[in-house]
């Protein structure tokens, strides 16, 4: 589902509403300080648009365990402060001299921007808007995949950006994901960006998943990475993981950094 004409205050809205599964009009109207009017407005395009029912005085998540593309320009919009906690404690994973990829996304490009400080660094991304950060920084060495720039994830994607990632080493690999599928792993709503995630995990040595907590409770269609090909995750919470994945992540000896 095309989502390129939600406003920030509607995405804002519509992961509210997912996080919770349901929100009283009231208490939206007092989170966004908008009018009663705008609130009910907004209510009526998202439910439009399938995401969300509407009963009286509430508004309800329409599927909750399957949530559809939001443009990165949106996405880089929400949750910014969680995103940079989990950014601080990833960039302490990495040492001068590593060759690492990051992933295309909001948290990975919260990482790029605290690598000035290393001296000899290698940074791999599809993602343009990481390499356009990182150019001209004389510590950092950027090599950047072809493919087809894709307006939508602001990325490279498609088989010429597979087959790169099918011939290259990498200490670490920063993954980026839409959501977690229970029991099971990491998910996009993109299958080339699944594809291109697959390649990358095989690429590195070691895989960390970087992604905030809202994405414990929602997937999206397109399997990227499993829980055996992830050694590390930082997130900013785990109270919305589910038993049955604490399991799993124990069973694979999946070490789990939460933030301040």
């Amino acid at each position: 589902m095309c989502m390129t004409n939600l406003n920030s205050r509607q995405v804002q809205i519509l992961e509210l509403i997912e996080a919770k599964s349901t929100v009283s009009v009231n208490d939206l109207i007092e989170s966004f300080q908008a009018s009663p009017a705008t609130i009910r407005k907004d209510l009526t395009y998202l439910e439009s648009l399938n995401l969300i029912r509407r009963t009286r005085g509430e508004a309800h998540i329409q599927n909750k365990n399957l949530m559809p593309f939001i443009p990165f320009p949106l996405r880089s919009q929400s949750n910014t402060t969680q995103k940079r906690l989990i950014a601080q404690e990833a960039v302490k994973l990495i040492e001068d001299g590593d060759t690492i990829i990051l992933d295309d996304g909001t948290t990975t490009l919260e990482i790029a921007r605290l690598l000035n400080n290393f001296q000899h660094l290698t940074v791999i991304t599809h993602s343009y808007d990481i390499a356009n950060l990182l150019c001209g920084n004389s510590g950092i060495t950027v090599i950047l995949p072809g493919g087809i720039l894709t307006p939508e994830t602001r990325s490279l994607l498609g088989p010429y950006t597979e087959n790169f990632y099918a011939t290259i080493e990498a200490n670490k690999f920063f993954l980026s994901t839409t959501g977690v599928r229970h029991n099971t792993g990491f998910t996009v709503t993109n299958p080339l960006e699944a594809a291109v995630k697959k390649n990358a995990v095989k690429a590195s040595s070691q895989v960390i998943a970087v992604f905030d907590a809202s994405k414990w409770s929602q997937t999206a269609m397109n399997l990227s990475a499993t829980f055996q090909d992830v050694d590390i995750i930082i997130t900013n919470s785990s109270t919305t993981m589910d038993k049955d994945t604490e399991d799993v992540l124990a069973m694979h000896q999946i070490q789990v950094i939460l933030t301040p």
